[in-house]
């Protein structure tokens, strides 16, 4: 199985962030945020962090525009304004960009999805991002603060089927965006 790597920044520095990259020798980060700025830190607006990145002979690609967990149409929506991850993995440009990231992988380009939620199964890298690309035969390895690795394969067995009610199969956002 190939594999592709994701980090959370959260409350990590900038040079944290990059020392964190640079011990897992990734070149090329993906940004998938769909808003691609912080509220907390200025140094993850994404105009700043593509810059510091290619400072660092770090590549920035931004695919949030069709990999982000907060889309612009209401139908990807429940009731309760929690994005439905089942449906948006349906969508077509959500698609050509799973199959984006794919090709890469394959041209052993050593990658890191990111976004800004640091706990991996909490965040739609894991739950529709990194389940659209288990489906597909490449394993997502979560990089935590400390350094440490978690597979998708066990996350997702361990700690995210586990929270889907059995009446209600769709993953779902953590928050509600209305």
């Amino acid at each position: 199985m190939e594999k592709i790597f994701s980090i959370g920044y959260g409350n990590l520095s900038i040079d944290e962030f990059i020392d964190i990259i640079r011990h897992f020798n990734i070149n090329y980060i993906i940004d998938i945020r769909s808003k691609p700025y912080s509220k907390y830190n200025n140094n993850y607006s994404k105009a700043f962090l593509s810059q510091y990145l290619k400072n660092n002979n770090i590549n920035y690609i931004y695919l949030g525009d069709i990999l982000g967990g907060i889309p612009n149409n209401k139908y990807y929506y429940d009731s309760n304004g929690k994005v439905e991850y089942d449906k948006l993995k349906n969508d077509n440009k959500y698609k050509e960009g799973i199959l984006k990231v794919k090709r890469d992988i394959e041209n052993d380009k050593r990658m890191c999805l990111m976004c800004s939620e640091s706990k991996p199964e909490d965040c739609h890298r894991s739950k529709l991002i990194g389940e659209s690309l288990y489906d597909i035969g490449i394993d997502i390895v979560h990089i935590l603060h400390d350094k440490s690795l978690v597979n998708h394969s066990m996350l997702r067995n361990e700690i995210l089927y586990p929270q889907v009610d059995m009446f209600d199969n769709a993953l779902k956002s953590r928050k509600s965006y209305n």
